[in-house]
């Protein structure tokens, strides 16, 4: 607890691994008390509903053409559509479940040819369209979709070939008007059952589009680097209410711990908040397996690159690439959330940049948050720390080459981008933003 090492962690999470497979009832209490306090959630994430529609983008009037047929007769004209797309929250008690609802009106003026007669209408079809999901650490799993359509038609004028002729002309127009009165049910049915197959086709397709997009960036952005660095995100709790999505998350592997302090409390009104433990960092940067390996700069940036999945890093240059690190045996790179500002601690075997080597000496960084707007980063304060016996030069030379890498001016982005870029987000402001007791929370 003091020292929140991984190498201080690892004789914990072997017990709960020991007892796990124990059939004795006290030992698997005694493992549950373990996770409760040592590898709980490190990582909460809550949004609402209200935040959810926001991001909604509005759905402009669509004109087109109509060229079908109903009840085997012809059909021409055209139909201007329009719809608003919601999100609604199902309330569940274990998942993190939604539901996106379309409600959409169609008008149209259309005719349509039967024999001699010649029907001029108008339509109106009110339609829902309803597409459950859940959400989890696997992915995105969609129910189909369930559309309900209610049409009414009205008969505006109708036309025969036999109008110009004396009483053939009346009576051929009656007829026509009775005949279509008699199969008006029938053509409203065929009408309903069409507009719901093409508002299902549709809403699939759009759909379709929209989480491909999503789902390969979270699978490039987030599943793909966690698979390198082998760490499964495991659900401690998920819960759906009607105003509020929640999970809470532990990133660890089988010989990491989670969380073991208390997060701190979002405000009540938050559109969105998010807390993250220390933990959940520290697991990720032991598992990019910098511990006891020596690299050049160049050969760390390519190696971070190809464990994040991020090849453009890889591709960058600077002029102090030929300097070789040589990590300490455990804990090489160590953060801590506490008292408002988040540490860094590099722990070095050896440092070396011909003709110079520098030998079993700590780098610490300190930066506090800084808000801009919608825009929260972590700025540097104070000057680098070394720990180490160094003598007044080799201080010198190596606060030279730390300060370059974590550069004063170079600060680390907290929120997204799109907090800044997003119009939606215009109204909102950043209501909390806390670092303390090994975690950081933001609203």
């Amino acid at each position: 607890e003091s020292t929140g090492l991984n190498r201080d962690a690892e004789p914990v999470a072997e017990v709960c691994r020991r007892l796990a497979q124990s059939p004795a009832a006290e030992h698997q209490e005694f493992n549950r008390r373990l996770q409760t306090h040592y590898r709980n959630a490190n990582l909460r994430v809550a949004v609402t509903g209200r935040l959810l529609n926001r991001l909604v983008p509005d759905r402009q009037p669509e004109r087109e053409q109509v060229r079908d047929t109903v009840l085997g007769r012809p059909v021409y004209g055209h139909a201007t559509s329009e719809s608003d797309l919601a999100v609604c929250l199902i309330p569940d008690p274990s998942h993190l479940r939604l539901a996106l609802e379309v409600h959409g009106e169609v008008f149209c003026q259309t005719r349509s040819m039967s024999g001699p007669a010649t029907f001029y209408s108008d339509g109106e079809s009110a339609y829902v369209a309803r597409k459950e999901m859940e959400l989890g650490t696997w992915g995105i799993r969609i129910w189909p979709a369930k559309v309900t359509v209610d049409h009414d038609m009205w008969l505006r004028s109708w036309e025969t070939s036999l109008d110009g002729i004396p009483l053939v002309g009346a009576l051929a127009h009656e007829v026509a008007r009775s005949q279509l009165e008699r199969k008006s049910p029938q053509a409203e049915r065929e009408v309903e059952w069409k507009v719901a197959s093409r508002v299902t086709r549709r809403f699939d397709e759009k759909l379709k589009e929209s989480l491909n997009k999503l789902s390969d960036t979270i699978e490039a952005r987030i599943l793909e680097p966690l698979a390198r660095m082998s760490l499964e995100p495991v659900t401690v709790s998920a819960q759906t209410t009607d105003r509020r999505m929640v999970t809470r998350l532990r990133l660890a592997g089988d010989d990491q711990l989670g969380s073991s302090t208390p997060r701190p409390q979002a405000p009540g009104d938050s559109l969105l908040s998010v807390q993250i433990h220390q933990s959940a960092l520290n697991n990720m940067l032991e598992q990019l397996e910098l511990d006891g390996h020596t690299f050049s700069l160049g050969e760390l940036r390519r190696h971070l690159a190809d464990k994040l999945n991020r090849p453009a890093m890889a591709e960058k240059t600077t002029e102090q690439d030929d300097v070789k690190i040589t990590f300490a045996a455990s804990d090489a790179v160590h953060v801590e959330f506490g008292e408002g500002q988040v540490s860094l601690t590099l722990s070095v075997v050896q440092l070396s940049r011909s003709p110079h080597r520098w030998s079993n000496f700590q780098v610490r960084v300190s930066y506090r948050p800084e808000v801009e707007g919608r825009t929260a980063h972590l700025v540097r304060d104070g000057v680098i720390q070394l720990i180490g016996h160094q003598n007044m030069r080799s201080q010198i030379a190596l606060r030279g080459i730390f300060s370059k890498t974590f550069h004063k001016d170079r600060s680390w982005l907290i929120t997204p981008e799109r907090l800044e870029t997003e119009p939606a987000f215009e109204p909102m402001a950043i209501t909390q933003l806390v670092i303390d007791d090994g975690w950081l929370g933001f609203a």
